[in-house]
């Protein structure tokens, strides 16, 4: 069951340490005027965790200091980058309605300039645009994304190749180190090139026996294997 963390009164818990502790001060109700803090664990039953706060969340805590505050909206800054990372086609209409100093949260502010950014060093949203129209399905990611792991993976035997040529080339070097070296370059690019994870030897048993008797079934009354003609 999903609780919330333990709120506490930021006058007991101390700014420079940034850590939820149980000896910061008993459990306080929401509706206390005080400064609350969440620890990071804040969807778990415990909240002393001792883990830093994260700076975000104390930010928009501490905006809820009872005092005059400019006029902002954290819920809107919140919507705003959500939606954008759901439906980014909608960065033209936002980007033409708010800019990076907009935000009053730091930390939206970060964000929202380092999607900004992001964007325009690609290219904009136009080059994004032509991505989506030269790509009418998704079905061939798999195989367009192991094309992609092939070329990367000869990319990387041509630059071993040159640089076995360069310590070739060097009488110095020891003929043993650089047989040492080409091997180790290669056994890492052979691992990067292994396909799938470890599979149980029983399972592949299973599947082997079940492939016997499928084709011992299909084969029945006839002879199995490659008629010899005798």
């Amino acid at each position: 069951m999903k609780t919330s963390c333990v709120i506490t009164p930021a006058r007991r818990l101390p700014q420079e340490t940034g850590r939820c502790l149980k000896s910061a001060g008993p459990a306080i109700n929401r509706s206390t005027p005080a400064i609350y803090r969440y620890c990071c664990c804040h969807r778990i039953s415990k909240p002393d965790c001792g883990k830093p706060l994260w700076p975000v969340r104390r930010e928009i805590e501490m905006s809820k200091r009872k005092r005059p505050q400019p006029p902002h909206s954290v819920e809107a800054e919140q919507s705003v980058l959500g939606g954008l990372m759901l439906d980014n086609n909608r960065w033209d209409d936002v980007a033409t309605q708010i800019s990076a100093q907009d935000f009053f949260i730091s930390a939206h502010r970060t964000i929202y300039s380092h999607m900004q950014t992001l964007i325009e060093q690609v290219g904009g949203f136009a080059y994004l645009a032509e991505l989506s129209k030269n790509t009418p399905s998704a079905a061939n990611i798999i195989p367009y994304a192991q094309y992609i792991s092939s070329y990367g993976e000869l990319r990387q035997l041509l630059l071993l190749s040159n640089e076995l040529s360069d310590m070739a080339g060097q009488p110095r070097n020891n003929v043993a180190d650089v047989l040492a070296f080409a091997e180790q370059k290669l056994f890492a690019i052979a691992q990067s090139h292994q396909d799938g994870d470890l599979t149980d030897i029983s399972a592949c048993f299973d599947n082997v026996l079940a492939g016997i008797a499928q084709r011992y079934e299909a084969e029945r009354g006839s002879l199995s294997g490659t008629p010899s003609g005798l």
